[in-house]
C-alpha cells in the first residue's frame, strides 16, 4: 500500500485467495491493515457458486460488509441479501452460511477489539 498518497486506484493492488475455506473461490484486495490490531478492511471477490460452508460462521472480531455487486442467499433461511444491502456481524455473533450463486463483490471491514 502507498505511502506517501491518501488515495490509490484498487486496480493496482493485486488480488490474493482467501485461506481459512475448504475450497478456493474467494479472492482479497487488502485496502487498509492496522498491524497492531489485526483491523482491516478489504475487497472480496466471491466466485460464482461459491457456499462459505455447511454451518453459520462466528469470529472473534466485529464485522460489517456491504455489497458492491451481486448478491448473497442464506441457505438455512433463504434470505437474500443484494447489492447496496450492508450487515453488522458483532463479535460471537453466529450468521451465514452463505451462497453465492452468480458471485458477488463485497467491501469489509474487520475490527478487532484492543489487544
Amino acid at each position: 500500500m502507498a505511502k506517501d498518497s491518501e488515495y490509490q486506484a484498487h486496480e493496482t493492488l493485486p488480488w490474493r485467495d482467501v485461506e481459512g475455506f475448504d475450497k478456493p473461490g474467494i479472492q482479497e484486495k487488502i485496502l487498509y491493515r492496522d498491524e497492531k490490531q489485526g483491523t482491516y478492511v478489504r475487497l472480496l471477490n466471491i466466485a460464482p457458486g461459491f457456499q462459505t460452508g455447511d454451518t453459520p460462521l462466528k469470529h472473534d472480531f466485529d464485522e460489517f460488509v456491504w455489497v458492491l455487486q451481486g448478491y448473497a442467499v442464506n441457505p438455512r433461511t433463504g434470505h437474500q441479501n443484494a447489492t447496496g444491502m450492508h450487515a453488522v456481524f458483532p463479535a460471537g455473533l453466529e450468521h451465514g452460511p452463505f451462497f453465492y450463486p452468480e458471485g458477488a463483490v463485497f467491501l469489509e471491514f474487520r475490527h478487532y477489539a484492543k489487544k
